[in-house]
């Protein structure tokens, strides 16, 4: 069993240059895996390879072999018959440098099956739910891949600090401009005299 692989630019001396060959290999099952690239990703001879929750994306044709792989909630170029699998691009973030995380757009997040290891290749936890693709709240949202979509961190809420009322210091400063000057006696010698209240 295989778990968060990432087979890339892998070829065989064999059977014309498979990414991955696979000999009397009815036992063998892989989970969360990316396998990209390659002339001829898969070939298999005497046996049937499982596949669970993969991204199988190449250049060339994908399988080399005779029989049926067993395939299920993976992405495959191409498509693939078996339960879950779909044929849309996985929208690696950068596949030409060897980045195979998958955009936030990605078709395959949260569209893998309801079972899978706990982390990922990155040692992220899996699943991770992103709102609004694949299921959505049920807590099995696992993706497609080695890599598991992680959200971004929040951005903390900075909440301003209010500033106290100003106060009239000293209390001469009637017209509250920061320092007792001429204005201030003048407002004094408008209302002076004048009776406050009723």
């Amino acid at each position: 069993m295989c778990n968060n692989c990432v087979v890339y630019g892998n070829q065989t001396h064999s059977a014309g240059g498979d990414q991955a060959y696979f000999y009397k290999s009815e036992d063998v099952m892989f989970t969360n895996c990316t396998i990209v690239g390659g002339q001829s990703e898969i070939g298999w001879e005497n046996g049937t390879p499982s596949f669970a929750n993969c991204i199988l994306w190449g250049s060339g044709d994908l399988f080399a072999g005779t029989g049926q792989l067993d395939i299920t909630y993976s992405a495959v170029q191409g498509g693939y018959p078996g339960l879950g699998n779909i044929s849309d691009d996985p929208l690696f973030v950068d596949p030409a440098n060897g980045n195979f995380r998958l955009q936030p757009e990605s078709p395959c997040i949260d569209a893998a099956g309801t079972s899978g290891p706990s982390d990922d290749l990155d040692g992220n936890p899996r699943p991770v739910d992103v709102a609004g693709l694949g299921r959505d709240g049920t807590g099995d949202e696992y993706d497609m891949g080695a890599y598991e979509f992680q959200l971004p961190a929040p951005t903390p809420t900075v909440t301003p600090t209010e500033l106290p009322t100003p106060t009239m210091n000293p209390a001469s400063d009637i017209n509250q401009s920061g320092k007792v000057d001429t204005d201030d006696l003048l407002l004094l010698i408008a209302d002076w005299g004048k009776v406050s209240g009723p």
